[in-house]
C-alpha cells in the first residue's frame, strides 16, 4: 500500500469523500436495528481513519442530486439498480450533514463534484486532492491520488493510468452504471486499441473514442452520449474557487437548518454551464 511518507499532519492535501458511498456503507450496518446510532458511530470513525490515514484535516464530502443529468442523456442509466437503499440511509445522511462539511450541486452526482473539485485544487496547485470513494469511475483525474474507503490502500493516478481507465471504460462500458460499451469490443480488444493511441487530454481522448465508435458502425452521436456518460464534468462552480476556501472550515460555519434539510456546506443554486438540462 503507497503510504505518504513522512507520515506528519500536513494540510497541503484534502480528502474529497463521496458521501454516497460513505453513507450507504454506514447505513447498510444498522440495517435490521432498531436505531441508526451504530451506523452514526461507523460515519464519525470512518472520518476519523481518513485523516488519520491520509495525516490532513482538510476534507469535503460530496453527495448526488436526486436525479443528475445523466438520466436526461440516457434514460437507461442505472436502471438496473433496483434493490432499495438501507432503511436508514436518509436519516445517516441527515447526520452526516448536520456534523461535517457536505456539499450538493443540482442535477449532478457525488462523482461529478469529486472530479470537478479535484480538478480545480489540481489546476490551482495549492492543495494535493485525495479522492476517498470505492468508485472506479473516480479514477480519472490525472496527479490525484486515490483511497479505498474500505481498505485504505491509496493509488497515485498519473495522466496515463487516468485516460487508460476514461478509454477503456468509453469502450467497454460500464455494467455497474447499466451504460453499454461498443458490441465487439471487450476488454483485450480495448487494451490492444489503446495502445494505438497517445491520450493526454480530454480532446483527445473524445477523438479516440469517436474514431473507434465510427470503425464499429457507431454514428458521432453515440460517441457523444458515451463520454458524456463515462467522463465527469471538470468545470462545476467549485468550493476551492468560492471566496470561501476550504481551510478550516468545519459544520459551525454553515449550520444545518433542520426545517429547511439545508446543507451545512455548498448548495449551488444557480444554472451550471454546460450541462444539457
Amino acid at each position: 500500500m503507497l503510504r505518504f511518507e513522512p507520515l506528519e499532519y500536513d494540510n497541503s492535501r484534502i480528502l474529497l469523500i463521496d458521501g454516497d458511498i460513505l453513507v450507504y456503507r454506514a447505513s447498510a450496518l444498522s440495517e435490521g436495528a432498531t436505531s441508526p446510532s451504530l451506523s452514526f458511530d461507523v460515519v464519525a470513525g470512518m472520518m476519523q481513519r481518513f485523516q488519520a490515514d491520509m495525516q490532513t484535516t482538510e476534507y469535503a464530502i460530496m453527495f448526488s442530486d436526486s436525479t443528475t443529468f445523466r438520466h436526461y442523456l440516457y434514460s437507461d442509466y442505472k436502471s438496473n439498480r433496483k434493490a432499495p437503499k438501507p432503511s436508514f440511509y436518509e436519516v445517516v445522511k441527515q447526520y452526516t450533514v448536520k456534523n461535517y462539511f457536505c456539499t450538493r450541486w443540482p442535477y449532478v452526482e457525488a462523482d461529478d463534484a469529486v472530479v470537478s473539485e479535484a480538478t480545480a485544487f489540481v489546476d490551482g496547485g495549492e492543495l494535493t486532492p485525495i479522492i476517498v470513494s470505492l468508485d472506479k469511475d473516480l479514477k480519472q483525474v490525472p496527479n490525484t491520488f486515490f483511497y479505498n474507503l474500505v481498505t485504505g490502500a491509496v493509488e497515485a493516478i498519473t495522466q496515463e493510468a487516468a485516460y487508460t481507465n476514461l478509454f477503456l471504460q468509453c469502450l467497454t462500458g460500464d455494467a455497474v452504471d447499466h451504460i453499454g460499451g461498443i458490441k465487439g469490443v471487450g476488454k483485450k480488444k480495448a487494451e490492444k486499441l489503446i495502445a494505438n493511441h497517445c491520450i493526454t487530454n480530454h480532446d483527445e481522448l473524445y477523438t479516440a473514442v469517436l474514431e473507434v465508435c465510427l470503425l464499429y458502425g457507431y454514428t458521432e452521436r453515440d460517441a457523444q452520449a458515451v463520454f458524456d456518460c463515462v467522463v465527469m464534468q471538470r468545470n462545476l462552480p467549485s468550493i476551492s474557487l468560492s471566496g470561501w476556501g476550504v481551510h478550516g472550515l468545519t459544520c459551525e460555519n454553515f449550520p444545518y437548518d433542520a426545517d429547511q434539510g439545508a446543507f451545512n456546506g455548498y448548495v449551488y443554486e444557480g444554472r451550471i454551464p454546460n450541462l444539457p438540462i
